[in-house]
């Protein structure tokens, strides 16, 4: 709940803004601006466009900094460093508060209207809008604009209270701070109650400022450290419980990863057995030399002979090997992303500062709207994933060309094949990760498989760094010119075709 216009003058009141200087300007979040004055002594002043908490106080809580410098606290630094508050008012009783500001340059007036559905600041010079907190065209409120605090129509308020009513045990210091409406009848119009807020009683060892910076923190329901550390419980158990499980799923897949000597071990007893082992066979019982003569099942692929069925386990054997360093760097990555995460959860459980829990969770949460506002943005052609590794496809000249100019990197990797006409492949870089031979495979599977080349079953195609193309003058679009390329020669591969198939959970078409 926002403050009320007898609220906001007993505030003004208690605060005798007039004659203090503005130190410094620090924006804690999108809705908390706070002016650093001094008077007689320091004081720092909370301005709070957060709709349903709107306000203006002293709060003595440290403000912590934004990461990055905003565009309207940047103004205010700029042109309200040094300068005098010469007068401190509200508008008609209608939550609007201006100061009046002496500046080396002249007078300027910071409009501050405290509407929970349309709180807003304003910079105005001679009557024309330097800029605004948040710029909004459709109310004219936007740079160059002029400016007129024209009254506006009060919200219709119920009884509110700041707190519990105090109990006899309590005694006086648990009394609240809480606000009333009281309904007179206009001597114009008999018809029409005009309804006139008034503050109620606060606990008296307290100043109003000090009751209301309390009363925010503990109780409002929004901003609240109630309130944040709900939000903060909701956000971090969510990324908690999503990368334990993917953990369980790496840890699954490095357990299976550990178990490669065996299919070196099935390979070897293959070529070892090469005579007994009939054509069209799904499965072979051989001895195991290595395990006292024991019997042992050999699944095989009765499509290939014994030759590429022993190969095939090599191949498993390899990929096996080559991907569990990079299963390992993943999973220790994940288990220190879950400590932190721990970390700072155990931590804001005992923030007592609201402010600097705000500040974590919009830090955390960042990433979080970034990497959603770019999966809402529809990509171009397709999306494959290949042990962990992402690539892109271009399937036409367009698709090629917007894939290059917005969703890949300089360290990206292209393939393309050499002599036909085909699709772009992309793969995504990974930090201090070089591609393995497995997912460069995949990728060159893919460039061939949308190309002209598709009917040969194989190509030739090459492969380099994004930031080694440069595009070709003059030519059709998405044409581009590599350099430092490395050759690569491809023989489609029907099994690799099918995993990057159920990885994009779509048919190769």
């Amino acid at each position: 709940m926002s403050l009320n216009c007898a609220e906001i003058d007993k505030i003004l009141e208690e605060l005798d803004l007039e004659g203090s200087y503005i130190q410094k300007v620090v924006q804690s979040s999108y809705s908390v601006m706070v002016l650093h004055l001094y008077k007689t002594r320091p004081m720092s002043l909370v301005i709070c466009l957060e709709p349903g908490a709107c306000r203006l106080h002293e709060t003595t809580r440290k403000i912590p900094k934004f990461d990055k410098p905003l565009r309207f606290m940047e103004l205010l630094r700029s042109r309200l460093r040094g300068a005098k508050i010469t007068e401190a008012v509200q508008l008609n009783n209608d939550r609007i508060v201006r100061l009046s500001l002496e500046t080396s340059s002249g007078m300027l007036y910071l409009y501050i209207r405290l509407w929970s559905g349309a709180a807003n600041m304003l910079l105005v010079d001679n009557g024309i809008i330097v800029d605004a907190f948040y710029r909004r065209p459709s109310r004219h409120e936007v740079s160059g604009e002029p400016w007129q605090p024209l009254p506006g129509e009060s919200e219709a308020t119920t009884t509110q209270t700041f707190g519990n009513e105090p109990s006899a045990a309590a005694g006086s210091e648990s009394k609240a701070v809480a606000e009333s409406v009281s309904t007179t009848v206009s001597p114009i119009a008999a018809d029409k109650p005009v309804k006139t807020y008034t503050v109620r009683s606060y606990d008296a060892s307290k100043t109003f400022n000090e009751a209301i910076d309390e009363w925010y923190a503990r109780q409002a329901p929004v901003l609240s450290l109630e309130a944040l550390r709900a939000e903060a419980e909701r956000f971090y158990g969510l990324k908690i419980e999503k990368i334990s499980r993917a953990l369980e799923k790496l840890e699954a897949k490095k357990h299976s990863f550990l178990q490669a000597d065996t299919l070196k071990h099935q390979g070897d007893l293959l070529l070892a057995n090469l005579y007994r082992i009939p054509q069209g066979a799904s499965s072979v019982e051989l001895e195991d030399y290595a395990a006292d003569n024991r019997i042992i099942r050999i699944a095989l692929d009765p499509r290939k002979t014994a030759q590429e069925n022993a190969a095939g386990y090599y191949e498993r054997y390899k990929k096996a090997v080559s991907g569990l360093e990079a299963l390992t760097d993943d999973i220790e990555a994940s288990k220190r992303t879950l400590a932190a995460l721990n970390e700072e959860l155990v931590k804001l459980r005992v923030e007592e500062n609201p402010y600097l829990i705000e500040k974590v969770l919009h830090k955390r949460k960042i990433p979080v709207q970034r990497k959603q506002a770019a999966q809402e943005k529809e990509r171009p052609g397709l999306t494959f994933y290949h042990d962990g590794w992402i690539l892109y496809v271009g399937r036409t000249a367009a698709e090629n060309d917007e894939l290059l100019r917005h969703h890949v990197r300089g360290k990206d990797m292209w393939l393309h094949v050499r002599d036909y006409s085909g699709g772009y492949v992309f793969i995504k870089n990974k930090n201090g990760k070089t591609v393995p031979l497995p997912v460069l495979i995949a990728a060159g599977n893919l460039a061939v498989f949308y190309s002209k080349a598709r009917r040969n079953g194989q190509a030739d195609l090459y492969y380099t760094a994004v930031k080694d193309l440069r595009r070709a003058k003059n030519a059709p679009k998405g044409t581009v010119l590599p350099s430092n390329e490395k050759n690569l020669s491809i023989k489609l591969d029907p099994v690799v075709l099918k995993q990057l198939e159920q990885s994009r959970g779509e048919a190769l078409n």
